[in-house]
């Protein structure tokens, strides 16, 4: 579940200069450490700890290698790897040099299933204030979206409090 609230700003340029508005800002969220990944793929597998970490570190190197070469990376089911580099553009084909390139950043574009699956992460704002928002309803509507389901929750867990909106996206 990703877990949002609502923020305010004031509004620097364009027609809303000056205006104060408001909007979802994602709370922070958990991240799985390299050895939880590994003591995770070690429990699904016949591999030990050891071999997933070499294996994760041999894949690193091998990534890396691609990478300064040029190439891309098919790297299954999680994607691929690839080196982009932006180029100004410019009036005369003889200021087209390398000082017009970008810098080379390295892009991921997740597989189909992968996209697929961020598709159905359920997320939720917690707004005591947004229109239809009663304490307890469960099925206010008060969502952006068509498909939606409200739990009882807030920010942290443990507590019980109306006023958050969930919708898987």
């Amino acid at each position: 579940m990703l877990r949002f609230q609502v923020k305010s700003r004031k509004a620097s340029i364009g027609k809303k200069k000056g205006q104060v508005l408001f909007f979802a800002h994602k709370q922070a969220t958990r991240r799985m450490t390299l050895e939880q990944v590994e003591e995770s793929i070690s429990r699904s597998t016949t591999l030990t700890r050891g071999d997933v970490r070499a294996a994760i570190a041999s894949l690193t190197d091998v990534v890396n290698e691609a990478i300064l070469r040029g190439d891309s990376v098919d790297l299954g089911d999680l994607g691929i790897l690839r080196v982009s580099v932006g180029a100004k553009q410019m009036d005369k084909e003889e200021d087209v040099n390398a000082s017009t390139l970008r810098k080379p950043q390295v892009r991921y574009t997740p597989k189909k299933a992968m996209r697929l699956l961020a598709k159905t992460i359920p997320v939720s704002v917690f707004n005591p204030k947004a229109k239809g928002a009663h304490l307890g309803d469960k099925s206010s509507g008060a969502s952006s979206t068509t498909e939606t389901h409200h739990e009882s929750a807030s920010p942290n867990p443990k507590e019980s409090v109306g006023g958050e909106h969930s919708t898987n996206v």
